[in-house]
């Protein structure tokens, strides 16, 4: 796959359809605009082979476009709420089996508590 071992845009990564037992995406879709979300989704869900796993951390939110100071750098963020990527992984073909809300501190002066979901979903049978 392009991209292993170095940085690389998840808007352009590819990789062929029911290629991955298992996809794991901790965190890259929170500096997306909610088209670009769906669509990494949908990529996610096109590379599981049949039964595969998918992983999703991410901070589940209402917003959009939202400016916001991370970690001491200006990020703009996007995000569903939980029940709203349920619905959506759902929606592509994925059955969530295990999810949970944590709090996070992040050790940094001006960084706010944020709540992070961390999901895992199977991709259903054909």
């Amino acid at each position: 796959m392009s991209g292993v071992g170095r940085a690389v845009d998840l808007r352009t990564l590819s990789s062929p359809p029911g290629t991955w037992d298992a996809v794991v995406a901790f965190s890259p879709l929170l500096q997306l605009i909610r088209t670009e979300i769906d669509a990494a989704l949908r990529k996610f869900v096109e590379w599981l082979t049949p039964a595969g796993l998918f992983l999703l951390a991410t901070a589940p939110a209402d917003i959009e476009g939202l400016d916001i100071e991370f970690m001491g750098r200006a990020v703009t963020v996007g995000s569903y709420p939980v029940e709203e990527l349920q619905r959506r992984l759902s929606d592509l073909g994925l059955d969530v089996v295990r999810e949970r809300v944590v709090e996070f501190r992040p050790d940094h002066p001006s960084a706010m508590v944020e709540h992070d979901l961390f999901l895992a979903a199977r991709r259903s049978a054909p």
